[in-house]
């Protein structure tokens, strides 16, 4: 088996959420959540628009990056609201 590197990955950026965002049969070894700004702010993503939330944080450290490692599973569909991210930006790294 080979080793894998992170130049077999690539990167979704999202940083302007002006609709909900749906991405369906993805790969996924990370999201981070970048740059929250206020004390308070959220970052939910769920597993489909009714399904349960597979990352929820709340700011507690301005500027602090959340993350979440999933080890490459592979998911239906990763939902994100409209008002799922509050402030920052998000980081997807698939395969």
């Amino acid at each position: 088996m080979a080793n894998s590197s992170l130049t077999d990955y690539r990167a979704i950026n999202l940083d302007t959420f002006t609709s909900a965002i749906s991405m369906t049969n993805i790969k996924v070894h990370s999201i981070e959540w970048v740059s929250p700004d206020t004390f308070g702010d959220t970052c939910t993503i769920s597993l489909g628009s009714s399904g349960p939330n597979l990352v929820e944080w709340t700011c507690h450290d301005v500027n602090y990056p959340y993350i979440k490692y999933f080890g490459e599973l592979m998911f239906d569909e990763l939902y994100i609201a409209i008002s799922g991210v509050s402030s920052g930006s998000l980081i997807i790294m698939v395969r």
